[in-house]
């Protein structure tokens, strides 16, 4: 797709405009900046959202872009380089928009003048540099891009070899397999271990041609996993990679779920398929479900113990280690209560043993609950002993009894029962097996709700607040809520010098606050007051966006070191992905979107 960037110094009224084809905005404003002759990282630019496209600002060389879709028939930009003036404007032509030049560019390098190409001078007496006849540097221009690729090209190769030991660098993510569909990268990201996440996360979606079939897609997904493997050989066991082909390609949010998704996990063995496509609307086409439901674990059978062809087919075995529950809620035992009057449960028959089956996706399990109890019982009608149910009806009551808590729950100092923490490597694992869905998230807004509710999830608490930092009014704004009665806390404003977010912005990291009980803020007044808090700095290239806040815990119980680490890990991966789509203060905005969220 094309896109449109417009440059300009944020001191003067000069103008710089190209068109270039890129996969993403991010990309098409990098490809601005290579024309631009401008190699260095964005890491200190500010974003911010527009209502048609991106607006990125260059503190420090005080440049501005703003990034937005072009026609698919405006002609791409082409630019010549001189060695002297850095980036000349483009002959105007049928194939080129020639952008303003802005002459002294404090941003320029001198890498890309050492690629530069001086136009033959044949052409230039027929007239003035701005009369020139259009072909000859057009000419000269495309080969100019191909070479700033080509070294671009030569430098990653390198880099990648040298990190292999010299070895042969595997294909790039994404390459076309052949003999497979062709494949698109569409969007990735990658994690490196830290001391609050100690895996090595690889995150990659990818699109075929309309009409690929769902083993095609399959084979698609394990070649890239090879060559993901490939990549990442040489790294400890942490390795955790999760990829997902559609079958349409799209920027931003996706239309539909994906064929499929593959996760592998290097200490679990062999990767788990899904199809969320399968489905009806998946909402997080990539996460597998929290939990298996108790109904599907332990298939019907026979009285005469043999599986009906039925039953095998639809037998769908978990794998050996159980699946993190991020979803404590436990909905899965009452569906599993309701979903067959009486089957017969054995446990994992032999013949059953080795289905190997993928895991459903959560938009899916329901039907496949309904189809193992509607074989089940009709296991059961044809048996030739009515007494046969019995005592597996019996067996099974324990387990359904409403008396007993749900697994997972503690309880309080006040004798209710809540949802219990998740901890430890599980922690980590259920964090790393979920953030990645935040991606495919729309805006700000989008991406901070899901934030709270996965936060919410591991660590259940009274209330959980996403704050964005207004820099202009040094002022803390609620951009996001969760919990009871929060939402009269949606674009409360609090001073820069509230003294729990000022430091956790200072120190860089979580701060965990066990005795809260003293802590001012009409945040916590509304809320009925504090016990106990954690605050997660929000930052990138060390300026504080926002941050995240999680207040009380349900079981009563003070939060903790470990559990600060997590919400680091959480407002690490929410700043990365405000990167890419700027943070939202209009009070408006943020009302509208709880509300359509509610």
């Amino acid at each position: 797709m094309r896109w449109l960037v417009e440059v300009s110094s944020l001191e003067k009224t000069d103008l710089q405009k190209f068109c270039v084809e890129a996969e993403s905005w991010q990309r098409a404003l990098q490809a601005a900046r290579a024309q631009r002759g401008e190699e260095g990282p964005m890491s200190g630019f500010s974003i911010e959202l527009l209502e048609e496209g991106y607006r990125a600002v260059d503190p420090i060389a005080r440049i501005r872009f703003v990034v937005k879709r072009a026609p698919h028939d405006m002609p791409v930009t082409t630019v010549a380089i001189d060695s002297r003036l850095g980036v000349a404007p483009g002959a105007p032509s049928s194939i080129s928009v020639p952008p303003v030049v802005i002459t002294n560019d404090p941003t320029s390098t001198g890498q890309v003048q050492k690629i530069s190409v001086t136009p033959a001078p044949a052409p230039a007496p027929a007239g003035s540099p701005s009369k020139m006849p259009s072909q000859p540097p057009a000419r000269t221009s495309v080969t100019l891009a191909a070479n700033t690729v080509a070294i671009a090209e030569a430098k990653a190769e390198a880099r990648e070899q040298e990190a292999v030991g010299g070895r042969a660098a595997p294909p790039a993510v994404g390459s076309a397999i052949p003999g497979l569909p062709a494949v698109k990268l569409l969007t990735s990201r990658e994690q490196n271990p830290t001391d609050a996440s100690p895996l090595s996360y690889r995150e990659y979606a990818f699109a075929v041609p309309a009409g690929t079939t769902e083993e095609s897609a399959v084979e698609v997904l394990r070649a890239q996993l090879r060559i993901v493997d490939a990549h990442l050989a040489g790294l400890k066991v942490g390795k955790l990679v999760n990829l997902a082909v559609f079958d349409v390609e799209f920027t931003g949010k996706p239309p539909r779920p994906p064929i499929a998704t593959l996760t592998w996990k290097d200490w679990k063995g062999e990767p788990v398929l899904g199809y969320p496509a399968r489905g009806t609307g998946s909402s997080a086409p990539l996460r597998p479900p929290s939990k298996i439901p108790p109904s599907l674990a332990a298939p019907a059978t026979t009285p005469s113990g043999n599986p009906t062809p039925a039953a095998v087919a639809n037998a769908v075995i978990p794998p050996a280690p159980a699946v993190p529950n991020i979803g404590a809620s436990n909905p899965a035992p009452n569906a599993a209560a309701t979903a067959a009057p009486a089957p017969v449960v054995v446990p994992a028959p032999e013949p059953i043993a080795s289905v190997t089956e993928p895991m459903l996706p959560p938009s899916s399990a329901s039907g496949a609950a309904s189809v193992s109890s509607s074989t089940s019982s009709a296991a059961t009608k044809s048996a030739n002993g009515p007494s046969a149910p019995a005592p597996a009806a019996t067996d099974a009551e324990p387990r359904r009894s409403p008396s007993q808590p749900p697994a997972g729950a503690v309880k309080t100092p006040s004798g209710r029962l809540v949802r219990g923490r998740v901890s430890g490597d599980e922690l980590i694992t259920a964090l790393f097996e979920s953030m990645h869905d935040l991606h495919f998230l729309r805006d700000a807004l989008d991406g901070g709700q899901f934030c709270l509710a996965l936060a919410t999830e591991v660590l259940p608490a009274r209330a959980a607040l996403i704050h964005f930092f207004d820099i202009e009014k040094r002022e803390w704004v609620v951009a996001c809520a969760r919990g009871k009665d929060t939402r009269g806390l949606l674009a409360l404003r609090t001073a820069d010098a509230d003294e729990i977010l000022r430091d956790a912005a200072r120190k860089r990291r979580a701060v965990v606050v066990a005795n809260a009980s003293t802590a001012a803020g009409e945040r916590y007044r509304q809320i009925g007051g504090s016990h106990s808090l954690i605050v997660a700095p929000i930052m990138q290239a060390g300026r504080a966006l926002g941050a995240l806040e999680i207040i009380n815990p349900l079981d009563g119980l003070p939060f903790t070191e470990d559990e600060a680490y997590a919400m680091t890990y959480i407002a690490e991966q929410y700043a990365e992905y405000l990167g890419s789509r700027g943070i939202v203060l209009d009070r408006d905005r943020i009302h509208s979107s709880a509300t359509a969220g509610a």
